[in-house]
């Protein structure tokens, strides 16, 4: 469950921007550590290769919480966020959550990162 800040990839801009995200099933998460957006975004098969299950693609707007139905591959280690953020810092423009029996992920998104979200 994605939540949006109001300034959330603002790209410099004084309000935050929609954000295109995929969320990736995968067996091995660790192929993407060290890789920029630029190259992982439209690449991930080539990047994950047959650790790659999955992908699901959205968008969230600003001020906005979104909740997704998601079924599981009965293969997948972990579930991979990535944000298509115009001016991704570092590695947080993407977040992996190792699959759990719930299978909940809740993250914050803001003008560069995602971030893991404490439930309340």
């Amino acid at each position: 469950r994605p939540t949006w800040v109001p300034m959330a990839n603002a790209c410099g801009k004084p309000a935050g921007n929609s954000l295109s995200f995929r969320l990736l099933q995968v067996t091995d998460a660790t192929p993407l550590a060290g890789i920029p957006l630029d190259k992982a975004w439209d690449r991930e098969d080539k990047v994950f290769g047959a650790a790659l299950l999955s992908v699901k693609e959205g968008y969230i707007d600003p001020d906005t919480t979104l909740k997704l139905k998601y079924e599981f591959d009965p293969k997948t280690k972990a579930v991979v966020f990535v944000g298509a953020f115009c001016k991704a810092q570092g590695n947080c423009w993407y977040f992996v959550k190792p699959m759990t029996k719930s299978g909940t992920l809740n993250l914050t998104i803001d003008e560069s990162c995602v971030r893991d979200t404490k439930s309340n």
